[in-house]
């Protein structure tokens, strides 16, 4: 079996993914209880009702299980991404195209025109198939 070197810049980009990973599940979890805490407070010394505080709590809590799913979607390609498989690298294109469009321009750029689509990242992700 012959063995691949993993191109550096397949490297940056997996670890890239794995800390944005991280952090997105980081502030999936602690952001939610604090936005509801910070309103909470608010309405309270403003005097008024605590009942769009529900509709604020909802949608709190939604962005965070979001966030949440969101991590974990990088980091399990951030892990895959470093054995060559075919299907991270695809993925890796849809989530940096995902990235530009939300406003994660850097690693959007760094997925689709510096690393995965260089000479050297296209050999690292062809099948294993095609050297039989």
């Amino acid at each position: 079996m012959e063995t691949r070197t993993m191109p550096t810049g397949v490297a940056v980009l997996k670890w890239y993914f794995i800390i944005i990973g991280i952090l997105s599940i980081a502030g999936g979890v602690i952001l939610p209880p604090f936005a509801v805490g910070i309103l909470r407070l608010i309405m309270e010394a403003s005097g008024e009702e605590l009942a769009p505080l529900a509709l604020a709590g909802g949608m709190a809590f939604l962005y965070g299980f979001l966030a949440v799913c969101w991590g974990v979607l990088h980091i399990f390609v951030g892990l895959y991404l470093g054995r060559g498989y075919g299907w991270t690298k695809i993925a890796a294109l849809i989530i940096g195209t995902i990235s530009i469009l939300s406003g994660g321009a850097i690693l959007g750029i760094l997925c689709l025109f510096i690393y995965l689509l260089s000479q050297e990242c296209k050999a690292f992700f062809q099948t294993q198939t095609e050297g039989r």
